[in-house]
């Protein structure tokens, strides 16, 4: 998209439908979302509550950065 379009393109022009995310539940293991990331070549999920409600976004190099001991890089959302 040429700069030019830029003040006339709105967020939702943009953005990935929630339909078309990725998710995972706030309850999988670790080790089940890394193989989850790396089978479909994704650097980021949709964590979803049980009700299917969106809690967060997972990133990939958020848990590299865990993984490193960089616990700090790493802000938790508390569950409601």
């Amino acid at each position: 998209m040429s700069r030019d379009r830029w003040a006339v393109t709105t967020v939702g022009d943009v953005m990935t439908a929630e339909t078309a995310l990725t998710t995972i539940r706030s309850n999988e293991s670790l080790l089940d979302v890394v193989q989850t990331l790396e089978a479909q070549k994704l650097s980021v999920l949709a964590v979803i509550r049980d009700n299917g409600q969106l809690m967060g976004l997972l990133e990939k190099q958020a848990i590299v950065r865990l993984m490193q001991g960089q616990t700090s890089a790493i802000n938790p959302v508390p569950a409601k």
